[in-house]
């Protein structure tokens, strides 16, 4: 398989939040969240040296007001990056912190669906 077939495979299934707060911590640097799903992120833009199938360990920052930060600390793989983006597969997700992630999404996808049903 091709870089670019193995790229377009690699693909999230799960669906995605666009985060109106959020960014992570990679390697003491900190990164804009485009999106993140239940599996993994987008980091766009990206500018770091990360190559494709390299892991690494990071701190996700996510804000859903009113409640607290919610942070969550994991381990990813990169399954696309090039000159503007990276997107990476979750392999590890800190077991304690996952309900509050798991919480997250669910609110956010509600106020997504919300939304969307308004416009209507």
């Amino acid at each position: 398989m091709s870089e670019a077939e193995r790229q377009g495979a690699d693909r999230r299934l799960d669906p995605r939040i666009r985060p109106k707060e959020g960014w992570v911590r990679i390697d003491d640097r900190r990164y804009e969240i485009w999106d993140v799903s239940a599996s993994g992120i987008l980091i766009r833009p990206y500018a770091g040296d990360h190559k494709l199938g390299a892991s690494f360990d990071f701190r996700l920052h996510l804000v859903d007001a009113p409640n607290p930060e919610i942070v969550i600390d994991g381990g990813a793989v990169v399954v696309r990056v090039n000159e503007k983006e990276m997107a990476a597969q979750f392999f590890h997700l800190d077991s304690d912190q996952y309900p509050a992630f798991d919480t997250y999404l669910e609110h956010q996808f509600r106020a997504l669906i919300s939304e969307r049903a308004s416009v209507r």
